[in-house]
């Protein structure tokens, strides 16, 4: 376009007017208009073009310009028709095209436009970020939200990093800023008010007595979205054709095993699914927490959210945790996992779909890790869980899992030990028979007996007192001290353990 002379412009107008094309549009190919040269181009077609075609600009950003054109282009006075052309996120050849968004909030703000910023944004964050490789410095979505709402950078990190609110979330929640708190950041009052945005009420009685029902004497898959559900293909196979259980997938619609019910409780995978979910909807049943909020109409079942939450972590609201508190509520005794791979850093592929994929420092995704042993070890009193696909990091990293007798709770096991004093050479006792049997008993009953341990096989409690009984030894554990005493009071304990 700044190549063209006034008379080649000229020519371009007349052969215009002949056709009766909807618009004209200056289109700047190497961003290299400005204003001054915008301006001598819009007059010339204004002046010259029948009314009744439209003028257009199409900008490009080698110079920044194509922002600073559009808000120029729009405030020409004219009554012809008038367009300007954007891209999303300003998506383009070489230095891009001019961010729509930045469009739609300028026509917004001074022509009373009523355009849905968030849910370009929300396009943005589905589609974009996914293969847009991020430069240090210049225009982003991160810095464009935080002018948007007038509000610290740090309040906007803190709510994208939760990594479960959709955009126009994240705008509502910073809607809520209030006065000097917008500028001045203030990590406990962001928490609340993300508490506040999250919770909302629901009478779930109906929908959780419908699922108890539904899930009652079933046995029970729930599938995750790790790399494991692909390479572990065949394990699952098998433990779906003997068992036949129900398949709760959570956050994401398995392509290669048909689940019988999504968990969602994440608005941003909720957007993500959102398509697939409208496609595939009478091909399972949606169970959603109360945060998340569907499009049209209400999902098959909704869960309230705060009696899901764990108030003490870091991470209040991790969808695995709260599926596993859905389980214990619905009565189940048990359940199956696979794909719940735990969590990698440095760019690893964590997910089966890349669409899914979180940045996580290698220090973050070991932090992740260790409170979901936690909790697995604190919800193995209620729930029995079997991981039937490997953990790959961190504290959940392991074998591959073998199958194996397993024991059901409240099973009697007697452990019998054979237990003498040990004694110095003058014959003074060091270590007792009685000490050895207290040792004992603690370490069963604090650290367990067997595998996996950690996430709750194979812990006991005591439930008879200890029963001692003495019986000839023919054995002893010690040989004659050189005073010719033999070591002293070995003794057979019988004790009752779970």
């Amino acid at each position: 376009m700044t190549t063209y002379e006034d008379d080649e412009m000229m020519d371009l107008i007349r052969l215009a007017n002949e056709v009766k094309p909807y618009a004209v549009s200056m289109v700047d190919t190497y961003g290299l208009m400005h204003q001054e040269n915008l301006k001598h181009y819009f007059d010339l077609l204004n002046e010259h073009l029948a009314p009744e075609i439209g003028i257009g600009y199409h900008g490009h950003n080698n110079f920044q310009m194509g922002y600073a054109n559009c808000i120029e282009m729009a405030s020409q006075k004219t009554d012809r028709e008038m367009l300007v052309d954007g891209s999303i996120y300003g998506m383009g050849k070489s230095a891009g095209n001019a961010p729509i968004e930045l469009v739609a909030m300028h026509l917004n703000d001074c022509f009373g436009k009523d355009y849905h910023i968030s849910q370009i944004l929300e396009a943005i964050d589905a589609n974009i970020m996914d293969f847009y490789k991020p430069a240090t410095w210049g225009y982003n979505m991160f810095f464009f939200i935080a002018a948007l709402n007038n509000c610290h950078p740090n309040y906007v990190s803190d709510l994208m990093n939760k990594r479960t609110l959709s955009v126009k979330a994240i705008n509502q929640i910073l809607g809520k800023l209030e006065g000097d708190k917008k500028l001045l950041y203030d990590k406990n009052y962001l928490e609340n008010l993300y508490l506040e945005y999250q919770n909302v009420d629901v009478d779930d009685t109906a929908d959780m007595a419908e699922l108890t029902k539904a899930f009652a004497g079933r046995n029970v898959l729930l599938l995750g979205p790790g790399m494991n559900v692909e390479k572990q293909k065949a394990r699952i196979e098998s433990y779906v054709k003997e068992n036949d259980p129900i398949i709760v997938s959570i956050n994401f619609v398995s392509e290669l095993f048909k689940p019988d019910y999504i968990f969602l409780s994440n608005a941003k995978r909720y957007v993500q699914l959102a398509t697939e979910l409208l496609q595939k909807g009478d091909e399972f049943k949606v169970i959603a927490t109360s945060n998340v909020t569907k499009t049209s109409g209400k999902f098959d079942y909704t869960l309230k959210y705060a009696t899901l939450l764990d108030e003490d972590a870091e991470i209040i609201d991790n969808s695995f945790i709260m599926l596993l508190k859905v389980m214990i509520r619905l009565g189940v005794k048990k359940v199956a996992l696979g794909g719940f791979d735990g969590y990698m850093g440095d760019r690893r592929k964590n997910y089966v779909n890349p669409n899914m994929e979180y940045k996580f420092s290698k220090k973050q995704a070991e932090s992740l890790n260790e409170y979901v042993c936690t909790v697995l070890k604190t919800l193995s009193d209620e729930l029995e869980m079997e991981f039937i696909t490997p953990h790959t990091s961190g504290r959940f990293k392991n074998p591959n899992p073998i199958s194996q007798i397993k024991v059901r709770p409240d099973v009697k096991f007697d452990f019998c030990f054979i237990l003498s004093d040990d004694c110095s050479e003058d014959g003074t006792v060091i270590v007792s028979a009685e000490e050895k049997k207290k040792l004992f008993k603690q370490l069963i009953l604090d650290m367990g007996m067997g595998a996996k341990t950690h996430v709750g096989f194979g812990h006991f409690s005591e439930r008879r007192p200890i029963q001692l009984r003495e019986i000839a030894v023919s054995q002893p554990n010690r040989t004659n001290n050189r005073y010719g005493q033999s070591n002293r009071g070995q003794n057979q304990y019988n004790r009752g353990r779970r």
